[in-house]
């Protein structure tokens, strides 16, 4: 079925000119994307760029990626995993949202906050890894992730959110 070879490469320059980045809600609801090639010239991906890609199951963020915005990959119902690379500093609210078959999120030691509902009801992911870097976690970040057993938090977070694992029913 053509549904499921549907692959988005974003090009690095569009008429002689640098693409650096992708618009707010660029893909939004496009249920025919199934993955994602985003090149070295894209610096930042906009608030709800991915939001609703029903069938996206794979990524490819670049290096370039400081801050991932809000909503970006919220109901991606499909996508089960997903490298954060190094150059990201922070995980806006809402990126991950409604990921249901999220189960692995690598993240960064660069990374220095995440955003509120960031990985709001991932029912799939099961551990949760915060590097040392990490100094902020937003209100409900991992709110209803009921499939979570385990998580690891650095010394030393600052601010830490109210109910950043609420619903949290596996863990103990």
């Amino acid at each position: 079925m053509a549904l499921y070879t549907n692959h988005l490469e974003i090009p690095s320059e569009i008429d002689g000119l640098p693409v650096t980045a992708i618009a707010d809600s660029a893909f939004k609801g496009k249920e025919y994307i199934v993955s994602v090639s985003i090149p070295d010239s894209v610096t930042s991906i906009g608030a709800s760029a991915f939001e609703g890609c029903e069938y996206l199951k794979n990524v490819d963020l670049p290096d370039t990626i400081t801050e991932i915005a809000s909503s970006t990959f919220s109901d991606c119902v499909c996508l089960e995993s997903i490298v954060i690379p190094d150059s990201v500093k922070s995980i806006g609210s809402y990126v991950f949202s409604g990921c249901d078959k999220l189960k692995n999120v690598e993240v960064p030691d660069t990374l220095s906050s995440i955003g509120s509902y960031a990985f709001e009801n991932c029912v799939s992911l099961t551990e949760a890894i915060i590097p040392a870097g990490t100094d902020r976690i937003n209100n409900n970040a991992f709110y209803g992730c009921t499939g979570l057993t385990s998580v690891t938090l650095p010394y030393g977070i600052e601010d830490f959110g109210s109910r950043a694992f609420e619903n949290c029913t596996g863990l103990k």
